[in-house]
């Protein structure tokens, strides 16, 4: 299978391969694991970009997931049935709106362009993962995380992203990892763009999430 490969897993498999027919159709590659265990191997080999799974099946999930390979995860969720929701995932309720599906999944599974765009005093490029001030011979270089951080906010275009899809776009699935981590990250963020001489704010935290203030 191929690193964008997407895996879906549903008790009821004419969905699942229903579901899978579409996928396909909308360029994502796609293929559907009969039972859990056929899962586990798939997601073991590091091949499959992003999971879909039904919510039911998300607490026998949780636990088997640690230690493998990270990966971005959608829960298909019955309102009528109680779930647990898998840390970082995102959620979608039956009926799907296959559309909004497609347009999730294909911006977790496939590669990230490189971007260059102004914050503020800043010329942001994610290619070279640095900041740079206009006018001056100054650089800020930020880690990969704090890079897809920012293209994260960027893509939101001045609205507030919730820190669980933050979670799942910069992190992909990692049972380890918390939004005390994100908060850490974007603690760093601030003061390294957010100093005497450019105060912004251009990180603003909200209810839930965060924002990028791109205007000077």
């Amino acid at each position: 299978m191929p690193l964008r490969t997407i895996l879906i897993l549903d008790p009821d498999i004419e969905f699942a391969q229903m579901l899978a027919e579409q996928l396909d159709d909308a360029g994502l590659a796609a293929v559907v694991a009969p039972d859990a265990d056929t899962a586990f191997q798939r997601i073991s080999t590091g091949e499959v970009g992003a999971l879909v799974i039904a919510s039911r099946l998300a607490t026998a999930l949780s636990s088997r997931m640690e230690g493998m390979p990270a990966l971005a995860v959608v829960m298909l969720a019955t309102p009528a049935e109680p779930f647990d929701v898998i840390a970082g995932a995102e959620v979608f309720t039956r009926p799907i709106r296959i559309g909004a599906l497609i347009a999730r999944l294909r911006s977790l599974t496939e590669p990230r362009a490189a971007i260059t765009l102004a914050i503020g005093p800043y010329e942001f490029d994610s290619a070279a993962k640095r900041l740079k001030l206009a006018g001056r011979d100054e650089t800020i270089h930020l880690t990969e995380k704090e890079t897809e951080i920012l293209r994260a906010l960027a893509r939101a275009e001045g609205v507030s992203v919730p820190r669980e899809q933050l979670l799942s776009e910069v992190w992909r699935y990692n049972p380890e990892v918390t939004t005390h981590t994100l908060e850490t990250h974007v603690y760093r963020l601030r003061q390294k763009i957010e100093t005497e001489t450019t105060p912004g704010p251009f990180l603003v935290t909200e209810t839930g999430g965060y924002r990028l203030v791109r205007g000077s």
